[in-house]
């Protein structure tokens, strides 16, 4: 098959090209170039994400759009059953030639930024039972669910890959060029205990208490793991390789049986 692109449905190469793309800094560390376009019309704020430098094999970054193409529709199944704004964004394209990505832009902050951001959330939101740091913590804690009960390894779960937005009270997952399935349950809740863990010391340097930021994360866990989503992780990303004529195995992670040379579980 022609892999210099892949569209998702409902987006025409002219929506891509009609639109204006500006450079963005990422606010933190990143292995990839950022460009942004504001929304246009019906649709809505796109990202590119394109390696600064090129892999040894352009299936890695076709692996990440399969990701986001399964695990959208998955959290958005979880989204349906339970009313938690928590989701992966929907990917748009795929220039794997150029090893770029096309996502929706999610709104918000980077967890990792809370301190440079504050200011722009009013007062409120850092004070008292109701403060974001809490929030914050239900939404890893649901996130977290979601990974355990369906085998989901995201190979880098940390402050960077997450977004929390205040004004909807929605988190958000990306990166996911390394996430795959893994039957080992115990590497991916380790993944959990490491998160917890960076989020908790994070918010208690903050003036956040153990005591609310414990029972908050566990809520969320809690109500993603007795939430039984139509379909599991695995179907859907068989299906969504099936929809552009590929085969994947999902681990140790290969496209037509070609390895896409996955980082290995830390």
């Amino acid at each position: 098959m022609n892999l210099e692109r892949i569209l998702s449905k409902g987006i025409l190469e002219t929506d891509l090209e009609v639109r204006s793309f500006l450079n963005s800094e990422s606010p933190v560390p990143c292995s990839s170039d950022i460009r942004i376009s504001p929304n246009q019309e019906e649709i809505p704020t796109i990202i590119i994400k394109q390696k600064k430098k090129k892999p040894t094999t352009n299936l890695k970054i076709l692996w990440e759009f399969l990701q986001y193409k399964a695990l959208n529709i998955l959290f958005r199944e979880y989204f349906e059953e339970t009313g938690v704004i928590s989701y992966v964004p929907k990917p748009l394209a795929v220039f794997p030639e150029d090893f770029a990505l096309l996502t929706e832009f999610a709104p918000g902050f980077i967890l990792k930024t809370l301190e440079k951001v504050e200011t722009d959330y009013p007062a409120n939101h850092f004070k008292g039972d109701n403060r974001i740091e809490y929030r914050v913590a239900y939404h890893l804690g649901f996130i977290s669910g979601i990974k355990e009960s369906n085998g989901i390894y995201h190979s880098d779960f940390d402050l960077r890959h997450v977004i929390y937005d205040p004004k909807r009270d929605s988190s958000a997952l990306i990166d996911l060029e390394n996430t795959r399935y893994l039957p080992n349950l115990r590497v991916i809740e380790d993944e959990t205990k490491s998160m917890r863990k960076q989020w908790f010391e994070y918010a208690m340097k903050r003036g956040c208490s153990r005591k609310k930021l414990s029972p908050e994360f566990g809520k969320g866990k809690a109500l993603a793991k007795q939430t039984k989503p139509k379909e599991n992780y695995i179907e859907l990303l068989k299906e969504v390789a099936e929809q552009y004529g590929l085969k994947i195995k999902p681990t140790p992670g290969k496209i037509n049986k070609k390895s896409v040379k996955l980082n290995n579980p830390k």
